[in-house]
């Protein structure tokens, strides 16, 4: 099986689902090495569009936690003081689904 490896997508949603296009699930597996949140406007479109493929194709997906997934828990995780949501262009509330996405990615340094 080939590999189409996607990497720092930081909540681009519509660039993700671009990339997206060109991914053959068939005869690929898609490899995402971290850092799907942050910095653009829509990180829990982009893990909700992870969270699909990942049920529509668990055994031709996996999703790495980057730096920027591991500062989301930091900050917004159960232990963290800030609990207010997300911050910044296209805001929306932080999601227990999101939460729990970043939660059981796995990193390549443990």
């Amino acid at each position: 099986m080939n590999l189409f490896i996607v990497g720092d997508v930081h909540g681009c949603y519509f660039t993700f689902l671009e990339l997206l296009q060109h991914w053959n699930p068939a005869r690929e597996m898609l490899i995402q090495v971290g850092d799907l949140v942050d910095r653009g406007n829509f990180s829990p479109e982009t893990v909700a569009a992870a969270i699909s493929l990942n049920l529509k194709h668990p055994k031709q997906t996996v999703f790495l936690k980057g730096n920027h997934e591991a500062g989301m828990l930091k900050y917004y995780g159960p232990k963290a003081r800030i609990r207010t949501g997300w911050s910044g262009a296209g805001a929306k509330p932080w999601s227990s689904i999101m939460y729990s996405l970043i939660c059981s990615c796995p990193t390549l340094s443990g």
